[in-house]
């Protein structure tokens, strides 16, 4: 008997649900009883970014913004250093290791010197203060706290 009542329920539920979603879509919807117009409606799929699934899949690994953006910071340090390295690996003395590994020092240091210099730029400051999403691990709006982060 109370299975059957909830059964019930359940089916005026959904019978409510697909006429909310007939009436977003601008159709009929057709129910158990047999409504106006037959369609065949379901529910739209929300339409989901490479970088919002990327990102869904780090949080879900322990990886939120903060820790996934360091992460990136990290390997493309290791990465320009590569470059330099692997660029100037057949330079220097007599063929000396000490050529290649300051020269792919020096091009990180060259991007990490670059990465200190932007954030000081008006422009790119009033850009990140319209982003919503950067003022929860960059506050731009007190200076002192900012180049604190930075």
């Amino acid at each position: 008997e109370k299975m059957l009542q909830l059964i019930e329920q359940r089916r005026q539920i959904k019978a409510q649900q697909r006429k909310a979603w007939a009436k977003k879509a601008g159709a009929y919807a057709q129910d158990e009883e047999g409504g106006d117009q037959a369609t065949d409606l379901s529910i739209p799929d929300e339409k989901v970014s490479w970088f919002q699934s990327f990102n869904r899949t780090c949080r879900r690994c322990g990886l939120g913004e903060q820790r996934l953006t360091t992460l990136m910071y990290g390997l493309l340090n290791i990465l320009v250093f590569a470059i330099g390295f692997l660029s100037n690996l057949n330079g220097g003395f007599q063929g000396s290791w000490a050529y290649p590994f300051a020269k792919g020092g020096g091009y990180s240091m060259d991007l990490n010197f670059a990465m200190l210099v932007l954030p000081t730029l008006k422009s790119l400051q009033t850009a990140t203060r319209r982003m919503g999403s950067s003022r929860e691990w960059i506050p731009t709006d007190d200076p002192i706290n900012f180049h604190m982060v930075i």
